[in-house]
């Protein structure tokens, strides 16, 4: 890794350039690059490898957070934290499909910023010194979600197996860090799927195992990138999740009189 370039995207000047200060006192031979809207930061990607982010969500020409697939596409290990003052659950939601460090309301200590961009290049430093990083790991409480975007940050090959105490069984497949094939078993629950839907139902499942297995996709039936695949899913299951507009009303209308 060459010097260690900083991107701030930060609409307010005051903000900015504290935070910019504190960046620059922690790590002093990295380039720290300013941005007050997504305009500039796209720029700034084209010009700079980017290695650490610390972005704003609200910005005059849109979020924030649509900054985050061109990042991580463009640079898969670089480290995001979102600073923002309007900490709503979908920004959240968004954040931890990207792989994004850190999600903080403001006000926030530059000072803590600082540190935490320096331990993250120091982090780089040490992974590249080392040619076997890898685990063997048992690991609990972790999502779906969690284990597939793990997967995909690490840029693997390879088929997860999952499987639930009823005995539905599905399977996921990446290519380098995409996914591009799932499929669902037949079962007394749900009926055979691939692609997408398959790939929809594993994520929302809660409450079983997980394996790798060595087999390849024998098909490719999604083709976009895991950054977006994985969003969206978060929200279709969220949506799904979420009652219909009026069942609250319709579950009082439902309700027999109160009896005195």
């Amino acid at each position: 890794m060459g010097r260690f370039n900083v991107m701030v995207l930060e609409d307010a000047i005051v903000t900015s350039v504290v935070t910019s200060r504190a960046l620059e006192l922690d790590l002093p031979d990295a380039a720290i690059h300013r941005a007050q809207s997504l305009f500039e930061a796209r720029l700034l990607l084209e010009t700079y490898p980017i290695h650490f982010c610390i972005l704003d969500v609200q910005l005059p020409d849109g979020c924030g957070l649509d900054l985050i697939p061109d990042l991580v596409a463009k640079y898969p290990n670089a480290g995001v934290v979102i600073v923002t003052a309007s900490a709503l659950p979908a920004h959240r939601d968004s954040a931890s499909a990207f792989g994004v460090l850190h999600f903080m309301e403001k006000p926030v200590d530059p000072r803590w910023l600082g540190r935490l961009a320096r331990e993250y290049r120091d982090s780089l430093a040490s992974d590249g010194a080392t040619s076997d990083t890898s685990f063997a790991a048992s690991l609990k409480r972790l999502t779906v979600t969690d284990i597939v975007q793990l997967k995909c940050l690490a840029r693997a090959t390879v088929g997860l197996a999952f499987s639930l105490r009823d005995s539905r069984r599905g399977c996921i497949y990446l290519e380098e860090g995409e996914v591009v094939h799932a499929e669902v078993a037949a079962h007394p629950k749900t009926e055979a799927k691939q692609g997408v839907p398959a790939f929809r139902e594993i994520l929302g499942w809660r409450g079983g195992k997980v394996e790798e297995i060595n087999s390849l996709a024998e098909q490719r039936t999604m083709d976009c990138r895991w950054q977006e695949l994985l969003l969206n899913t978060v929200q279709w299951l969220d949506e799904s999740a979420a009652p219909p507009a009026g069942a609250a009303a319709a579950d009082e209308s439902d309700r027999p009189p109160a009896q005195s």
